[in-house]
């Protein structure tokens, strides 16, 4: 998988990022194209302005992974909406790739990330503990052995997270809007130029930072209005 540096260090997306024009090495985007749900004539309607999509993959050797995340002020919340076996599975074939299977299925996004285990897990310990709620009690296979996570609301960490990921379900999808709000609150903290500087490299994306720029204010907001 190639490697964008600068942009690697963040996740935080918004995973999602996930997430500065050289510091990404990805060309500008143009001015958003984002979409709302589709009615039934097929035709998408504009989000407002303030609102950001990303594709954000997570790819491993046994597959992948992935998530639409929607950073809506607007409407006060975060949506993570998982992405089918297929269109999950061409983030393998490099961004561009994944980045137009997500759009066939879901409508335009801003941008577009990709990573490895390695790389979500560093970003994951910097956008802190994930809150899940669980039905059940449910035992995950994680690298150090298997743990039993009892049912009940509780905060996991990044090891816990990504194997709530590969469990896949509703679990995975609060775990995508966890570490969507995670990302909220760093940009509430810092500039923009400074948002990822804290993360570990390893992603690949086409998101810049002037796209962020634009955005930061509104992701601040809602990770005010949603408890951050």
């Amino acid at each position: 998988m190639r490697k964008h540096g600068p942009f690697g260090k963040m996740l935080g997306l918004y995973l999602l990022a996930g997430a500065a024009a050289a510091a990404l090495a990805a060309r500008p985007l143009p001015e958003p194209q984002n979409t709302a749900e589709a009615p039934a004539d097929g035709i998408y309607l504009p989000l407002p302005a303030d609102t950001l999509t990303l594709a954000a993959a997570l790819t491993g050797e046994d597959g992948a992974l992935a998530f639409v995340i929607r950073f809506a002020p607007a409407e006060e919340r975060i949506t993570a909406v998982p992405l089918p076996e297929d269109c999950a599975a061409a983030a393998a074939e490099g961004l561009s790739a994944f980045r137009a299977a997500a759009e066939q299925e879901a409508g335009p996004v801003d941008g577009a990330l990709s990573g490895d285990a390695d790389a979500w897990r560093q970003a994951a310990g910097v956008l802190g503990p994930v809150t899940v709620e669980l039905p059940a009690s449910l035992t995950l296979s994680t690298p150090g052995g298997a743990v039993t996570l009892s049912a009940g609301r509780q905060a996991v960490d990044a090891t816990l997270a990504l194997a709530l990921l590969d469990k896949g379900g509703d679990p995975a999808r609060q775990v995508a809007e966890g570490w969507a709000l995670g990302f909220c609150r760093l940009a509430e903290r810092r500039s923009t130029a400074a948002l990822f500087s804290g993360l570990e490299e390893g992603f690949a994306a086409d998101v810049s930072y002037d796209l962020l720029e634009q955005k930061r204010r509104g992701l601040a907001w809602l990770a005010g209005q949603l408890g951050g």
